[in-house]
């Protein structure tokens, strides 16, 4: 009995001395594991306070580019807004082009009608001084008329006259002819 309990306190020996060496290797396996965690641990806690550290740039930078963000719609709002104005500034500068034009063309059309108002001007002043020559010659030819039609009144009388003068000398001649011829007869018979 001796001997069989000395055999199984040696086999309990072993055991523990296997169980020893184990924990031994265990122990050493779970320091460099809790070496390797903690080494670990550090190293994650150094990329937290990076991470915390590059969350608070990047929530820094959010915050930096949604101001910027919200200024750029502004500007965009601004933008359109002057856009609106640049294209009706366009639409106002195209109907000024064109008014301007129609405003040339009625100048050009006021200075070709003006000049066109003066020739005609020029025109009815050299008629009327047309006229004005024309009723004068008129009037010296009425003048001249009147004075011819008075003087052949005159000359027509004056040829009446003659006329009668000349039909009663020949009358008087015709009798005087009777009378010589009867007076030259009686004078031939004798």
């Amino acid at each position: 009995t001796a001997q069989e309990l000395a055999s199984t306190v040696e086999a309990y020996h072993m055991q523990h001395e296997q169980h020893t060496a184990r924990q031994q290797v265990l122990e050493h396996r779970a320091v460099q594991m809790v070496q390797q965690h903690t080494d670990r641990v550090s190293e994650l806690e150094a990329d937290l306070s990076h991470a915390r550290a590059d969350a608070v740039v990047a929530t820094t930078e959010r915050n930096i580019l949604a101001e910027q963000l919200v200024e750029s719609q502004a500007n965009l709002v601004d933008f359109a807004e002057l856009k609106t104005l640049f294209l009706q500034a366009q639409s106002d500068l195209v109907d000024v082009s064109m008014q301007r034009d129609m405003l040339e063309t009625v100048e050009a059309e006021k200075a070709a009608l003006r000049c066109r108002t003066e020739a005609a001007e020029d025109t009815a002043q050299e008629l009327a001084s047309t006229v004005e020559a024309y009723h004068m010659q008129h009037e010296q030819h009425t003048a001249r008329q009147q004075v011819l039609e008075h003087r052949a009144v005159q000359m027509v009388q004056q040829h009446t006259d003659r006329v009668s003068e000349l039909e009663a000398d020949l009358s008087h001649a015709r009798a005087d002819a009777v009378v010589a011829t009867t007076e030259r007869n009686i004078l031939a018979e004798q």
